[in-house]
């Protein structure tokens, strides 16, 4: 047990604050900055700052709240819960912007027409999401590129 737990825990056998700040509450509840966050977020799991402070604000908690909180087995499962839910919908997230077998720096895809004569007038190529078309011309050192919609 580091100093600080033990200056917590000292400090809730003799009397803590009314009101607590989110750092204090991780301490108490086990979870870390980031979790405080998503938990904040989740409306059924009723951790709310006290007041109504701004997205950039310091927050402050009812001690006792968070004292009950910790009590509850079943609202640590719940949190719990509500943790591993966000980040499995974060991955999901991130897995439906690109498929497994590709990477940012692997995807391209080539499609070109042809002209009358049977030479390619355009290509179009998207890599990493982005799209250009390269415009053929009798010099190929000289090729435009342009986005294209």
């Amino acid at each position: 047990m580091n100093d600080e737990m033990f200056t917590m825990l000292s400090m809730s056998l003799r009397q803590l604050p009314a009101r607590i700040n989110v750092e204090q509450v991780e301490k108490l509840l086990g979870f870390t900055h980031d979790d405080i966050t998503i938990l904040m977020a989740e409306p059924k799991l009723e951790l709310k700052p006290l007041g109504s402070p701004a997205p950039n604000a310091p927050k402050y908690f009812a001690t006792v709240q968070i004292l009950n909180l910790a009590n509850k087995p079943d609202w640590l499962d719940r949190a719990s819960n509500a943790i591993r839910r966000h980040h499995l919908q974060k991955r999901k997230r991130a897995a439906g912007t690109r498929t497994a077998s590709e990477t940012p720096s692997t995807k391209s895809s080539t499609e070109t027409s042809t002209n009358d004569v049977g030479r390619p007038t355009t290509e179009r190529r998207a890599v990493d999401g982005r799209t250009a078309t390269i415009a053929a011309c009798e010099r190929p050192e000289a090729v435009l590129l342009s986005p294209s919609k």
